[in-house]
């Protein structure tokens, strides 16, 4: 009985992290700002934590009453009888909690694909882990900074032995304003006189003037500003499995009903969440942008969540200029953006030739058929874009695609009858259980739409699993570059094969 107990115990346990995940998953889905955000998960995280201590206490101590409620239970109970009912009742909906989830995730997977999808593939680009591993291993960082620390004190001697300044410093004090002495003695050293005349000497082998008017909090004080620190990996990419830094290809051919036969073939190439945070090596994103422009795409699509820190802006738009697609390079911005500056982001991007179509439509010509593309940056930024109904001269209606951060736009698609769309924003839950899916997806729509291909006419919606994070820390979700190569119904043409090479 007692093992039957525990087991239950474990159960509800289980179930109520899955409750509170889905809690947690909605209430990321509207919108709030980085600081709500952080206090409402701190705020699930603490009540979460003591609402199942609080009762597995009451019930070891005997204080509640465990599914069975009679007469002497509820006098004997210290939270009442309606107290005890509600416990239960929660305990209860803990225990169907995980295996609904599960049964609800086993019957997704075994659905079928949508009937727009023709063929798919997916295969490993390229894994940077093992070669950061080997450059940025422990020894290597015990071998850069005993190296680095040898060579500090080694100039620090030279210094005292050369110049006596520490000496010099106890007999003589002159204003701090006046002196400058580079950190690693390599440059020639001014000397101010009592006249106001600078006399100069070298930086090995100064005058013995030199060496007496030089004092400690001088030589720190006035040295010239150091380059901007250089951000390390973080220590999460060093995990054992973890998949940040081992991108994929991800390759779909779709037959959309509504695409006119002249744009057969349109290839497109999707980037998403790409975190410029500091915290991924740059060859990285380097070798994302090389592998994009392998694809030799048309369009070129990257749906928001670019730069997180402003410092970071430079970094972005030197690595992502390369970044080029027959018909041009358009982006929308994310919930992260907002924390480096939508403007500066903007900036930034449409410097190095890129395309803004947040809250805004922009109309292009392939092949002679007009094309639009918008933007829907809701709900951190509006407004949503709005769509011409119909060509204006020929009076036929346009091709619609979308641009969206979060998936929760796809009703919205849905109402504006955009003909396909693409979302990123959820990373695909970032660590997901193997074959069962993701266990957080920050949507109103919890992890319904959290990766992958869904259909509802007249909109197909592909959402990414992004390229970065905030926190690089993926499992069973790898990066990826997705590649969508677009059919007719109508050209009479057998669906191409995925290229893989």
């Amino acid at each position: 009985m007692t093992t039957f107990l525990i087991f239950l115990l474990l159960l509800a346990v289980l179930g109520h992290i899955t409750i509170w995940a889905a809690l947690w998953n909605r209430l990321h889905g509207f919108g709030l700002s980085f600081g709500v955000c952080s206090w409402v998960t701190a705020l699930l995280v603490a009540i979460g934590a003591v609402v199942p201590t609080t009762l597995i206490t009451l019930i070891l101590e005997g204080d509640l009453p465990l599914l069975f409620l009679t007469q002497s239970d509820v006098e004997r109970s210290q939270v009442g009888l309606y107290g005890a009912v509600a416990a239960n009742l929660y305990i209860g909906a803990c225990l169907l909690a995980l295996p609904f989830a599960i049964g609800w995730r086993i019957w997704r997977n075994l659905r079928r694909p949508p009937a727009v999808l023709k063929s798919s593939a997916c295969e490993l680009l390229f894994d940077l882990a093992p070669v950061l591993k080997s450059r940025s291993g422990l020894r290597a960082r015990a071998r850069a900074g005993a190296i680095q620390f040898l060579g500090l004190v080694g100039r620090r001697k030279a210094l005292l032995r050369t110049t006596g300044w520490r000496k010099a410093a106890q007999q003589e004090s002159i204003p701090s304003n006046s002196w400058q002495l580079s950190g690693d003695a390599a440059f020639p050293i001014g000397v101010e006189q009592p006249g106001g005349a600078r006399e100069t000497g070298c930086s090995g082998i100064c005058s013995e003037v030199g060496q007496a008017r030089i004092s400690g909090a001088v030589f720190h004080k006035n040295t010239p500003k150091s380059p901007p620190r250089r951000h390390h990996p973080s220590s999460l990419l060093f995990l054992p499995g973890n998949e940040s830094l081992a991108c994929h290809r991800v390759e779909l051919a779709l037959s959309l009903p509504e695409l006119p036969s002249a744009l057969n073939g349109l290839r497109i190439v999707q980037l998403s969440d790409l975190h410029f945070v500091g915290r991924i090596p740059d060859e990285f994103y380097q070798l994302v942008v090389e592998h994009s422009n392998r694809l030799e795409p048309d369009l070129v699509l990257i749906t928001g969540d670019i730069v997180d820190r402003k410092e970071c802006i430079p970094q972005a738009q030197k690595i992502l200029a390369p970044l080029r697609a027959k018909s041009g390079v358009f982006f929308i911005l994310g919930n992260h953006d907002l924390r480096a500056g939508v403007e500066n982001v903007r900036t930034a991007l449409t410097e190095i030739g890129f395309k803004n179509v947040g809250g805004r439509v922009e109309q292009l010509s392939l092949n002679g058929t007009a094309i639009l593309v918008g933007g829907n940056e809701l709900p951190w930024l509006g407004p949503a874009p709005s769509y011409p109904c119909h060509d204006s001269v020929h009076k036929t209606p346009h091709f619609r695609l979308l641009l969206a951060h979060t998936p929760d736009q796809f009703y919205w698609a849905i109402r504006n009858k955009i003909h396909l769309m693409f979302a990123g924003h959820t990373h695909g839950g970032q660590a997901c259980l193997p074959w069962l899916g993701p266990i957080i997806a920050p949507s109103a729509y919890g992890i319904r739409y959290a990766q992958g291909l869904y259909h509802k006419p007249p909109t197909t919606m592909y959402v990414s699993r992004g390229i970065g994070g905030e926190f690089p820390l993926r499992y069973f979700c790898p990066p990826e570059i997705t590649c969508l190569t677009l059919f007719s119904e109508t050209s009479g043409s057998e669906t191409a094969p995925i290229r893989l090479s």
